[in-house]
């Protein structure tokens, strides 16, 4: 071996012993800031700063590697979730793989927006980042990767933690889902229904009904919430998709429930006045103005039936037939300004 050999050899073994060095000095590094986020707490404002900047830290000194293995595999979802934006943001080529092997990861991370958190799972978390930043018009996922993903998840079972409207309302513009819509009902997806009502088959009437009637569900004999509420507030969203005389019983015993109900419920009253005034005509007229005139006289909850009744009709683009009630009964609320 001559003297040129000798020398590129000894500097090719110096090369990679300093690769090695700065590889365990980084994994150190990398693991050490980690340990930063080992209570599962992802900051998205800067007003948590010790976590802000051990979160921008991570980002600094991860690779791209890095980042896919951490999004992958991490075992702190607060760090998959950190990989993930990340590399979201640099618009990886890895993200479509990454969401698809995460479809059904339902662990949680606490997510804080300023000084308000919530937990979130990792699964709707990834596709809520892809959905956004498509909706921006930034490039994650090409469109072909958006629609078969949107396919995906709406035509695979057992994915109960992801809310699937956004996902199947835009399968159903290219294809006829009506059977696999009331699939994803039964499978615990009540937030599908008014999808199915806009196909408007008279087969899924009863079905409808069913959900409608499921108002005490969750709720004790005086109405508090003491566990998982029932189907009722997705049908009464259904029934502005198809207003139909079939569904009035129903209404009319959710009606008789709030009013004789010593616990006012927003979640509730809003989508039935928006459900009612769906049917724009002279019962629907007359629904709300016999619960008026029974509120007037009982005294009982007066003020946010009226804040509720204004709300219902501002957000239902002002159906004019139903403004005379609201301006007999709709602007008796301290909020309700002209």
């Amino acid at each position: 071996m001559n003297k040129l050999s000798i020398r590129i050899l000894i500097w090719l073994m110096m090369l990679f012993s300093s690769a090695m060095v700065w590889g365990q000095k980084h994994e150190k590094e990398l693991s050490f800031a980690l340990s930063g986020m080992a209570d599962n707490t992802y900051s998205f404002t800067r007003t948590m700063n010790k976590r802000w900047e051990a979160q921008e830290h991570i980002k600094r000194i991860a690779t791209d590697k890095d980042l896919d293995s951490l999004a992958r595999y991490c075992s702190i979802p607060a760090v998959k979730a950190l990989a993930f934006l990340t590399l979201a943001q640099k618009q990886s080529d890895k993200c479509f793989e990454i969401v698809v092997s995460s479809l059904k990861d339902t662990s949680q991370f606490l997510a804080f927006t300023y000084d308000m958190g919530r937990w979130l799972n990792i699964a709707s978390f990834f596709l809520d980042v892809v959905n956004v930043k498509y909706e921006e018009g930034i490039s994650v996922l090409s469109d072909e990767q958006m629609i078969h993903l949107d396919s995906l998840i709406v035509f695979t079972p057992g994915l109960r933690h992801i809310y699937m409207t956004p996902y199947a309302t835009r399968v159903a513009y290219l294809q006829d889902i009506h059977d696999r819509v009331k699939e994803l009902f039964y499978e615990g997806h009540p937030e599908v229904l008014p999808l199915l009502a806009s196909y408007k088959r008279p087969e899924d009437k009863l079905l409808l009904l069913s959900a409608l009637r499921e108002f005490k569900v969750g709720l004790d004999e005086k109405g508090r919430i003491t566990g998982r509420k029932g189907a009722t507030d997705d049908a009464l969203e259904a029934i502005k998709n198809w207003p139909d005389e079939a569904f009035i019983p129903a209404l009319e015993e959710i009606r008789d429930y709030e009013l004789a109900s010593n616990y006012f419920s927003y979640s509730e009253t809003i989508p039935l006045f928006k459900a009612v005034m769906a049917y724009d005509n002279d019962w629907a007229y007359n629904f709300i103005e016999d619960m008026f005139i029974f509120i007037t006289v009982a005294a009982k909850h007066e003020s946010s039936f009226s804040e509720c009744l204004y709300r219902a009709f501002k957000e239902e683009t002002e159906r004019q037939r139903f403004k005379p009630l609201i301006e007999k009964f709709g602007k008796n609320h301290l909020y309700v300004k002209d």
